[in-house]
């Protein structure tokens, strides 16, 4: 079965760590390769263990991303999370490069060394040597193969780079995954114009930063649609 879905795709549900070897994909039909970005893990750590009997596969550029916002004041904690949660697994299993499953539907999880040959990409594609241009690489690649990849991201502009070149892309609400106890995220409803300032500007002063602790997750719903920010050490919203 396929995780919870929006238009383009909403994912979540379906913690489970069994951690035994999982056995080779291509003896399973109807399976999913999820290919995660960065941006997921950071708005929900717990993503690892959300996609049902599926696929899930780590590029190794999300890991040194992750690394990179440690420290970060406001994304700090959600990237040790994801790392920690990555390292259990690596503790309990040994290595990670090769597919473990992680949940009790059968899902697996890898840490991805290969495929990251951005020649794959369209000619004309602008090969940067980004992060972003690696993980699309890996989800071009690994299409390649013959598996039925979905790039997760919470990325606008990298879903539409991925639809650009037939690869289907979808997004991760975390604000629709259950909670089973204060995770750090909320939720809340605010004005149009809210969300208008956060889009034009990322960062704004507003009393609902008040109510809530220093580093706090919010999903704000509007008529005009939703964005997920951060309570921010000064007590405004930052834009995620």
């Amino acid at each position: 079965m396929d995780p919870t879905i929006t238009t383009e795709k909403t994912i979540g549900n379906n913690r489970s760590k069994t951690g035994k070897s999982a056995p080779a994909k291509a003896a399973k039909t109807g399976l999913k390769t999820y290919v995660i970005d960065t941006s997921v893990l950071l708005a929900d750590p717990s993503a690892l263990f959300r996609f049902a009997e599926h696929e899930v596969i780590i590029p190794i550029a999300v890991i040194g991303e992750l690394e990179q916002k440690r420290d970060h004041p406001e994304l700090g904690y959600f990237a040790r999370s994801a790392l920690r949660a990555l390292d259990d697994l690596r503790i309990s299993h040994g290595r990670l490069d090769q597919p473990l499953e992680i949940t009790v539907e059968g899902g697996t999880l890898s840490v991805e060394l290969n495929h990251t040959d951005t020649s794959s990409l369209p000619a004309g594609f602008y090969r940067d040597g980004s992060n972003d241009t690696r993980i699309l690489a890996v989800a071009r690649n690994l299409a390649a193969d013959g598996k039925e990849v979905v790039l997760v991201t919470k990325d606008l502009p990298l879903r539409v780079k991925a639809s650009s070149m037939g690869i289907s892309a979808e997004e991760y609400r975390a604000e629709l995954v259950p909670n089973t106890g204060w995770t750090g995220m909320e939720a809340a409803t605010v004005g149009g114009n809210t969300i208008d300032a956060l889009y034009e500007n990322e960062k704004i002063s507003d009393p609902l930063a008040k109510d809530y602790p220093c580093h706090t997750g919010i999903v704000l719903h509007s008529e005009k649609g939703s964005a997920l920010v951060r309570v921010t050490p000064d007590k405004k919203l930052q834009l995620v």
